[in-house]
């Protein structure tokens, strides 16, 4: 698995126990019982920050891959093209 497929899924598993912990949030706040759900309203907003950063995490390593990319296209013209 590459870097890009595990931060691929970490956000889908962040945005699965988002929307998970927003409906347990939801169920406990129609029974009596609103400490629980605010700790799974607070759970949810943490899920959302790690969403963001395996985002990040992601953009950075696509673009340090299309950088080393384009690094080895230009070395690659650059040794094949005959020097004067």
């Amino acid at each position: 698995m590459t870097k890009s497929q595990l931060y691929l899924l970490l956000i889908a598993s962040f945005s699965l126990m988002f929307i998970g912990l927003v409906a347990l949030g939801g169920h406990f706040l129609t029974v009596p019982n609103k400490g629980i759900a605010i700790a799974c309203f607070l759970l949810a907003f943490a899920c959302v920050i790690g969403q963001m950063g395996a985002l990040a995490l992601f953009l950075r390593e696509r673009a340090r891959a299309r950088f080393l990319r384009q690094q080895a296209q230009r070395n690659a013209t650059t040794t094949s093209t005959p020097h004067e």
